[in-house]
């Protein structure tokens, strides 16, 4: 027996998904197109093999150093570093 009701819901319209869809899908179909066309640019030969092999190195030759300059810090302390300046100085309490 056939069907007395038959199906009378619309067909879901295309929206505005559909066509950013339809937009996205364009856009990838160029991004492979121009992917293809670099690609084809570069030659088709085969690289040349590269040399794995290491050479001896001889070590490096020693360098005098200059002295340290933490040394020199001690002797010379900075300037208003004193006990004696200290006390005029606001917010510094006697030491």
């Amino acid at each position: 027996m056939p069907d007395s009701y038959p199906d009378t819901r619309p067909k879901p319209a295309n929206d505005a998904y559909t066509g950013m869809l339809a937009v996205s899908f364009v856009a990838l179909l160029i991004g492979c197109a121009v992917l293809y066309f670099d690609y084809s640019r570069y030659p088709a030969a085969v690289p040349p093999k590269v040399d794995y092999t290491f050479k001896d190195r001889s070590a490096p030759e020693q360098i005098e150093r200059a002295p340290r300059a933490d040394k020199q810090a001690d002797d010379n302390p900075p300037p208003g570093d004193d006990k004696e300046g200290a006390k005029d100085l606001p917010g510094k309490k006697d030491q």
